[in-house]
C-alpha cells in the first residue's frame, strides 16, 4: 500500500468535504493538503496555526468549532 495512490480518484468525489491541516504538521505536507483542496469540487480549508498532525486532540475547542460550523 505505500506506493498506493488515489490522487486520480479526488474529482470524482461530490460529498461537501472539510479539510483540517495544522501549520506543523510533519506528517503530511502542505502540498497534499492543497491537492485535497484542489481536486475535490466542494472543499472547505482550514488551517490551524500552531498545530501539528492530530487537531482534534491539539485544538479541542478549535476542532469543535470548524467541525461543528461546517455540519451547520
Amino acid at each position: 500500500m505505500y506506493s498506493w495512490s488515489g490522487e486520480q480518484n479526488l474529482s470524482q468525489i461530490r460529498q461537501e468535504t472539510l479539510v483540517l491541516w495544522g501549520d506543523r504538521d510533519r506528517t503530511y505536507p502542505w502540498i497534499q493538503t492543497q491537492l485535497l483542496w484542489q481536486e475535490i469540487s466542494k472543499t472547505s480549508l482550514a488551517v490551524v496555526p500552531g498545530c501539528a498532525h492530530a487537531v482534534h486532540p491539539e485544538k479541542t475547542e478549535l476542532f469543535q468549532l470548524l467541525v461543528s460550523d461546517f455540519l451547520e
